[in-house]
């Protein structure tokens, strides 16, 4: 007997689709040039308000001490000396690097990490300038006309002297607020540490490679010469 298994009709395979891959590139956050420009104008009139500052402008009666912002240029300079200190001349430094976040195309919650880690390094520089010394030390500096108790006043003097000092000593307390302040510069100033210390060892290497050869230059002109 012939088998019919030759004749049954063979059963299709099923098709299986393929998955095609899907980059997804990252969510990021719209630019915000209203909010970057608002920004911008703050980190202006809070620069200029603390450069020219000095504690005669607070509540002052002669138009000839009045700041260059006006109250709102004394007001500045007198509660930033007096709460943060000399690390008063950063907060310039940082609204205008938020505004320029705000300006291009962020991801989601950057911007907010930014401004809390701006005041974190704030007070991270506040402490470290309330170790540098006290009330004596700021009256014969070159700041004496704007601080009004020491390097680092009212966050510094407590975040240093009396949080980290009866805890970790004078040194573990300048180790942390130094590290405190790098780390958190580090992160609001650039989106990828990696890439970031890429470019720095490039750069000495390139540094590098450059004075080679401008000294095998000056051999040369030196044996030309001779």
């Amino acid at each position: 007997p012939i088998s019919t298994h030759y004749f049954m009709p063979r059963k299709a395979k099923k098709k299986t689709a393929k998955r095609k891959v899907v980059s997804q590139k990252p969510r990021k956050m719209q630019s915000r040039p209203v909010w970057a420009l608002f920004f911008l104008t703050l980190a202006a009139l809070v620069g200029v308000a603390i450069f020219d500052y000095n504690s005669n402008q607070f509540n002052a009666t002669d138009p000839a001490d009045t700041n260059l912002v006006g109250p709102f240029g004394s007001h500045v300079g007198f509660f930033g000396f007096h709460y943060i200190g000399t690390a008063v001349f950063l907060v310039p430094l940082y609204l205008l690097w938020i505004g320029v976040r705000f300006l291009v195309q962020q991801r989601p919650r950057k911007r907010i990490t930014v401004g809390l880690l701006s005041i974190f390094s704030l007070c991270c520089a506040s402490g470290l300038a309330a170790m540098l010394g006290g009330v004596e030390e700021a009256g014969e500096s070159i700041f004496r006309d704007q601080l009004s108790n020491g390097y680092g006043v009212v966050a510094g003097d407590w975040l240093a002297s009396r949080f980290l000092q009866p805890i970790i000593g004078p040194f573990g307390s300048l180790l942390v607020l130094m590290m405190g302040l790098v780390i958190t510069s580090v992160i609001v100033f650039t989106d990828n540490l990696g890439r970031l210390l890429d470019w720095m060892q490039s750069s000495y290497h390139s540094f590098l490679e450059n004075r080679a050869e401008s000294k095998e230059a000056k051999q040369q002109r030196k044996a030309e010469a001779i």
